[in-house]
């Protein structure tokens, strides 16, 4: 069947992973199940899975991430294939999938909860402006070691500074966060995050990449399949908190 949906396939309408066929992958983060499809990995870096229970609290899961405030945890790495038709181009374009638990520092408390949409609304900006603002700050202190002239407007990255540039959508009963952080010319990296306790956080980063072509060209539409998989597969998580977990997430939200 998808060698036949190779034969439909074109540049303009490259054929990405097939979630219908698809098996099944599950995670137990401390009795919370995360349930979703992912098609098989197509990428020539290695796939990675870390182990399919993971104690939540255990600090020798994370390792720090910058700036002190959380610890990170890389669970699974996938990585697909844009298709142009047989006899055609091959591969155009690539999309690589990162799923990551992010767990807040106990000594940071001025976020409750994770659940509150305004705790987690705010440390999506606060982390956003560490990461990505501070890797501007620091291009442009050292711009006389580039080469060429660095321009703000076409090299810095664009990331989420209000709220307004924040979607959220609620998906199988988790509400879920996402925004795009990216140059005007390269592109984009999105972000999904939800909150799975009130300490932690589960992403689910998308990276698209394009094959020996310009990402952004009339000849091809890559990043129209790239958002179509990115939807398809959020559609695929299913979460099902712990009891405990529940019980939090109707606290915070009650207020």
């Amino acid at each position: 069947m998808r060698w036949l949906k190779r034969w439909q396939a074109s540049k303009m309408h490259p054929l990405g992973p097939d979630f219908d066929s698809a098996p099944w992958m599950e995670f137990d983060l401390s009795g919370t199940k995360v349930k979703f499809r992912c098609p098989r990995h197509e990428v020539p870096a290695p796939a990675k899975q870390f182990a399919e229970k993971v104690d939540l609290y255990n600090p020798d899961h994370f390792k720090e991430n910058r700036g002190g405030e959380s610890m990170g945890l890389t669970l699974l790495y996938r990585g697909w294939s844009f298709w142009d038709r047989p006899f055609g181009e091959k591969d155009i374009g690539t999309l690589e999938v990162r799923m990551v638990l992010t767990r807040k520092h106990p000594h940071v408390r001025q976020f409750k909860s994770f659940y509150a949409i305004t705790d987690i609304q705010t440390w999506i900006l606060e982390e956003s402006e560490k990461l990505w603002g501070t890797e501007n700050r620091e291009m442009w202190e050292q711009r006389d070691t580039y080469e060429d002239e660095i321009d703000p407007d076409a090299d810095f990255l664009q990331y989420p500074r209000s709220v307004e540039e924040v979607d959220s959508q609620v998906i199988h009963g988790s509400r879920w966060f996402f925004y795009k952080v990216f140059k005007p010319s390269d592109a984009p990296r999105w972000f999904w995050d939800t909150a799975i306790s009130d300490d932690h956080i589960l992403t689910v980063v998308f990276e698209p990449g394009s094959v020996m072509r310009e990402y952004f060209s009339p000849e091809h539409d890559i990043d129209s399949a790239v958002v179509k998989t990115m939807y398809e597969f959020i559609a695929n998580v299913h979460i099902k908190l712990s009891t405990d977990a529940e019980r939090c997430k109707q606290a915070a939200l009650a207020g």
